[in-house]
């Protein structure tokens, strides 16, 4: 069974029932994030894995799985997943490196607090550089809301 995260849209918990309880009682077997045309599954391998995968590919055409494992780390929407041990580890540090590459920033020394300018221009932005500002808010919010909650502040700033 699938049930939506009340959290995030994107995230589904997989529910399984379970067999002599009360009725209805189901435990959290797995995760399937979705992002437009991409898809996330956490779940140990075995039957229900594969019947998820299969009514998927009944659905939509889907292109070679990847399989998270010790040696083999998976990206997904800019955030890579690895095993360390028994730890799941993700971050975005390919995805932060990107950016900073493709801003001239790799290297910069960091901020160590940001100011506001005291008065704005009067005037609103063209409509480049408004596509500009809002690749760089877009951008910029998904680090904020993915993995880096340290930087939500001057981000919204």
């Amino acid at each position: 069974m699938l049930k939506q995260s009340c959290v995030d849209t994107c995230v589904w918990c997989i529910r399984l029932a379970c067999s002599g309880t009360s009725r209805g009682a189901s435990f959290l077997f797995g995760i399937l994030v979705t992002y437009v045309d991409d898809f996330l599954i956490l779940m140990s391998a075995g039957a229900e894995r594969e019947g998820l995968i299969a009514a998927i590919k009944k659905l939509w055409q889907t292109s070679e799985e990847s399989r998270l494992g010790p040696q083999s780390p998976v990206t997904f929407c800019g955030l890579e997943l690895s095993i360390n041990g028994t730890d799941l580890q993700i971050h975005q540090r390919g995805y932060i490196n990107q950016l900073l590459s493709k801003y001239q920033l790799l290297g910069a020394k960091s901020l160590n607090n940001l100011a506001m300018p005291k008065e704005f221009p009067e005037e609103p932005p063209d409509e480049q550089q408004l596509a500009e500002l809002q690749t760089y808010a877009g951008e910029f919010n998904w680090l904020a809301t993915r993995t880096r909650p340290d930087i939500a502040y001057p981000v919204s700033l």
